[in-house]
């Protein structure tokens, strides 16, 4: 005689878990829609916590679903949590009609310029694998405003053409160009890993009408933290962690 099972409705946060588990994983992380990142060992990690949760809702424990679904939704929250979407800030942005000659001279503009305002995600984080049973670390990043960033450009041509021979960090500034020399003195972060060209990108990419294509808002670190994983087969974790028993507490 076969057995009749009762079908659970599982959570949208669930759901996509086991979605991850057969389907694509990149599909996992897109929908975070960059606001939340993952190193290549970030994303080792959280493949690990996928699976984990993705085996107790197969497994044959007669509390696998309330289990499964707390992972699940306690970690998708945690995830959010990390950089809301509704955190934005207003940019004010677009052609600076300012421009150098080809003598690095900058030239005031003729005419007033036009600019419109834009709105970014005020933070990102980036996850990494901190070494921990389901943990990982964070490091969060703030936008630097176009017109800050701007003016850091200016900074750099005057210097650059001031005293070409001074150093950086042990670098002579004459052989790097303006932007090279504010992104560097800004600690701008363009990749997840910048030293290799197809990480994904930090930046913030906009369209640029009077440019006629697209510029971006780059992205310093902000601060360290972490994402520690309290639940079951966790261990013993040394951390001061906020809040009413959380799966994984936010720390930073």
């Amino acid at each position: 005689m076969s057995e009749t099972q009762t079908k659970v409705a599982v959570s949208p946060e669930l759901t996509r878990i086991i979605d991850a588990s057969y389907g694509h994983m990149g599909r996992f992380f897109d929908y975070y829609n960059k606001r939340v990142m993952f190193t290549e060992r970030g994303k080792a990690r959280m493949g690990q916590i996928i699976g984990f949760i993705t085996a107790m809702y197969m497994g044959g424990s007669p509390d696998r679903d309330t289990i499964s679904e707390k992972l699940a939704q306690d970690i998708d929250a945690k995830l959010k949590q990390l950089s809301p979407s509704r955190n934005l800030t207003d940019f004010r942005v677009g052609k600076d009609l300012r421009h150098f000659d080809a003598d690095g001279d900058l030239i005031d503009a003729e005419e007033e310029d036009s600019r419109a305002i834009i709105q970014v995600p005020s933070s990102k984080a980036v996850l990494g694998d901190d070494g921990t049973f389901m943990g990982f670390n964070v490091t969060w990043y703030r936008p630097i405003h176009f017109e800050v960033f701007r003016e850091a450009e200016i900074k750099a041509a005057e210097d650059m053409k001031i005293n070409g021979e001074t150093t950086e960090n042990g670098l002579t500034i004459k052989y790097l160009s303006r932007r090279e020399l504010a992104m560097r003195r800004l600690k701008v972060v363009e990749r997840i890993n910048p030293h290799d060209c197809y990480s994904e990108e930090l930046s913030h990419y906009f369209y640029e009408p009077m440019a006629g294509g697209t510029d971006k808002i780059h992205y310093a670190p902000s601060h360290p933290g972490g994402l520690i994983y309290h639940g079951p087969g966790a261990g013993q974790t040394f951390t001061t962690n906020f809040g009413n028993n959380p799966l994984w507490g936010i720390h930073t």
